[in-house]
């Protein structure tokens, strides 16, 4: 599933694009697919530094891409899955939440680009800025996502969203 189909996928069926790495993670996009969902996300999340002056922040460490689900796994022989159709789409979704600038360059390592959808979380006006004003950083990511169980720390501009959505970036709100 590359980048470009991503972008172009229809929404129209019921998808998860948020859900946590790890066997709970495997737990949720089990129930998912008994409840239709035909793509599922699984996000490992990454958190970066603010900018401190004089001090130099090590290179940010971003894992792979975790193991595909095994959606078989659990069963005992002979029993059936959940859903007699394919299962899930499954994506693995790389999630940086950043309060500085000095690290968003990593978003254009290779660890990163293993990812099918990569999402930034600005904590910053700053990184807002940067993100939305600079095209070589909007190259290097497909969603930018708000946590909205908190107040945003920037003014949120009508002319910065249209900019990222002329380049093909989505806007993902978290609100629970």
């Amino acid at each position: 599933f590359t980048k470009l189909q991503y972008k172009t996928y229809s929404m129209h069926s019921p998808h998860d694009l948020y859900i946590p790495e790890g066997a709970a993670g495997n737990q949720v996009a089990h129930m998912l697919w008994t409840l239709g969902y035909k793509t599922v996300a699984m996000v490992t999340k990454v958190s970066l530094p603010p900018d401190e002056e004089g001090v130099k922040h090590s290179k940010p460490n971003i894992p792979l891409p975790g193991k595909p689900i095994v959606w078989n796994h659990g069963l005992s022989p002979g029993m059936t899955l959940p859903r007699p159709d394919t299962p899930p789409r499954v994506l693995s979704r790389l999630h940086v939440t950043s309060e500085g600038l000095n690290h968003l360059h990593c978003l254009g390592a290779p660890e990163a680009k293993a990812y099918d959808i990569i999402s930034v979380e600005p904590r910053s006006e700053k990184v807002w800025n940067s993100l939305t004003q600079s095209s070589h950083l909007s190259s290097m990511y497909d969603v930018i996502s708000w946590d909205l169980t908190q107040r945003l720390p920037f003014h949120v501009k009508k002319s910065s969203v249209r900019v990222l959505d002329s380049r093909g970036v989505k806007i993902e709100l978290r609100y629970a």
